[in-house]
């Protein structure tokens, strides 16, 4: 069995991923991997790009979200919640979760 990385955070996700995506992908395919997910915090800005990279370089691409939640439990009080979309469907949903109302 494969390994495929399923929470990657790119520079998209501010203050946490200086990686820019056509890196995340070229390293994705120079360690072998056939599929990879990009779950950036809380936006999902990157996940055009990152799409047309994996297809472009053969990968699977996997696209998802972190989102943080606030918990009233914990010393952080907050929780992340990693979403992977399995279908198109799935990413038209998670954009209504990040888009501004």
């Amino acid at each position: 069995m494969a390994f495929v990385p399923l929470h990657v955070l790119s520079s998209y996700s501010l203050l946490t991923s200086p990686t820019k995506i056509a890196e995340l992908v070229k390293t994705a395919k120079d360690r072998g991997y056939s599929a990879m997910a990009l779950t950036d915090n809380n936006t999902m800005y990157g996940a055009i790009e990152f799409y047309q990279a994996c297809l472009k370089n053969d990968l699977k691409p996997i696209v998802g979200l972190t989102i943080w939640l606030d918990s009233t439990r914990g010393i952080d009080n907050q929780f992340a919640l990693v979403l992977l979309a399995k279908k198109l469907t799935g990413i038209i949903i998670y954009y209504g979760l990040v888009l501004p109302k």
